[in-house]
């Protein structure tokens, strides 16, 4: 693992901890989205994994699937589609903002929120009809 040296080496003239380096561990498994399928160990200052093969198994039957939680009444194939369809908002809307050289914006009040909605909106429809 590329964080053995780190965990070698003291820092700023302290040992590392076991727990510290499990906090660190962790912050990291979980940002890259891994911590359900690895079992980590840190025992005598060297770090240790092991793979959670039920776990990847479970994860495995879901690969290439959509898993979609909602809370509306439409059918699964709408649901699917109208997801599908919010790609091409998003990309359309940024398109628009990039031609535009539009940054980032940042409203407070939901009239502003509204009407900034309501602009990308009609934008959006514009280029529909383009």
């Amino acid at each position: 693992m590329q964080y053995q040296g780190w965990l070698e080496k003291p820092h700023r003239g302290r040992k590392t901890s076991t727990q510290s380096v499990m906090l660190k561990v962790s912050d990291i498994l979980t940002k890259k989205g891994v911590q359900a399928f690895l079992e980590v160990d840190f025992t005598d200052q060297k770090l240790s994994y092991k793979r959670k093969e039920e776990s990847l198994a479970k994860e495995a039957l879901r690969d290439g699937k959509f898993v979609f939680k909602t809370n509306t009444n439409l059918p699964a194939e709408q649901v699917v589609t109208s997801y599908k369809t919010l790609m091409n908002v998003d990309r359309a809307f940024r398109e628009i903002k990039n031609f535009l050289d539009v940054g980032p914006v940042y409203h407070w009040n939901e009239k502003r929120v509204r009407g900034h909605i309501f602009v990308c909106v009609l934008a959006y429809l514009f280029e529909q009809e383009i």
